[in-house]
């Protein structure tokens, strides 16, 4: 068979330098400079080719140009969670670990399970992201720094009192630019009006939503919830009836969730009771923020 008849999957292991390719049916195996011409030579090679999927592992964000120019290419690229390839590499034995033999890993995990297409994120969104990260990162600094208001010698404590203030200014700044950002592009802005009308939920969770779940509005209430790791997921094994629990969080979004619990309480009565049906259902621990997916908000 040609390559004009068999749908090929193709994986690609990315380092700092190197893309290590590997095309499923054959085995063969190649590497490219991890570069804007290493990438295009890449592109080149595998248009020739008809594509199934072209399978990447995230890695913390030196994958970024190469997704970003095959998607641009309209080649068929997917973008997946490390854990979700080393499960599949455990459940299938392939225990050593190589650059290559992970690509070659990455490929067959593309064949066997169809991994959904990745779409990109549109400009906006990703300054976005890029804005809620940085407070993010911001605000980490600024409960470092209160910490050690306590034990820091007297000599330095204007130092880090005034350190202190710019960080407080600076993730005000930030939550200024993002929901002028978010007021400035209709989708967001439509997206992030209906995310307020839910009571607990102000501009720092729907800015976290908005930039970390593209997939609101695309997936219905029980798949956004199980996505975002607070569905309650069955433990049971003939007669046994299990405690009900959650997992498989694509990013840990819960702490934002359990800040916004609060406000929910004191404005609707409601999570009272649906703490009682989860209960009642083998889930004890309902999961802080279920309020506001699983309910279908």
């Amino acid at each position: 068979m040609t390559s004009d008849t068999v749908m090929e999957y193709i994986g690609v292991d990315v380092s700092k330098a190197r893309l290590d390719v590997a095309i499923e049916s054959t085995g063969q195996t190649w590497a490219v400079a991890n570069d804007e011409v290493g990438i295009a030579s890449l592109i080149v090679r595998l248009s020739k080719l008809n594509l199934g999927r072209i399978v990447v592992e995230a890695t913390g964000g030196q994958e970024r140009l190469l997704v970003a120019e095959l998607w641009q290419a309209g080649l068929p690229v997917a973008l997946v969670n490390p854990r979700w390839v080393r499960d599949f590499a455990r459940a299938t034995r392939r225990l050593a670990k190589t650059d290559k033999l992970d690509a070659q890993l990455l490929a067959h995990f593309g064949l066997k399970t169809e991994p959904a297409l990745t779409q990109l994120p549109s400009e906006a969104e990703r300054t976005l992201e890029a804005f809620v990260t940085r407070r993010r990162q911001i605000i980490d600094m600024l409960t470092a720094e209160k910490n050690r208001l306590g034990t820091v010698p007297p000599a330095a404590r204007d130092r880090l009192t005034e350190h202190i203030g710019w960080l407080e200014r600076e993730a005000a700044d930030l939550l200024a630019e993002i929901e002028a950002l978010i007021h400035k592009v209709p989708a967001l802005e439509d997206k992030g009006h209906l995310l307020r009308t839910t009571p607990g939920v102000g501009p720092v969770l729907t800015a976290t939503l908005l930039s970390e779940l593209p997939e609101l509005g695309r997936l219905d209430r029980r798949q956004i919830a199980s996505l975002v790791g607070l569905a309650p997921f069955n433990c049971d094994s003939g007669k046994k009836r299990g405690h009900r629990h959650v997992a498989g969080s694509v990013a840990d979004h819960r702490p934002d969730f359990r800040r916004a619990r609060p406000g929910l309480g004191r404005r609707r009565p409601q999570p009272d009771r649906h703490a009682r049906l989860l209960h009642r259902r083998g889930c004890h621990r309902a999961p802080g923020g279920a309020d506001l997916l699983v309910r279908g908000h």
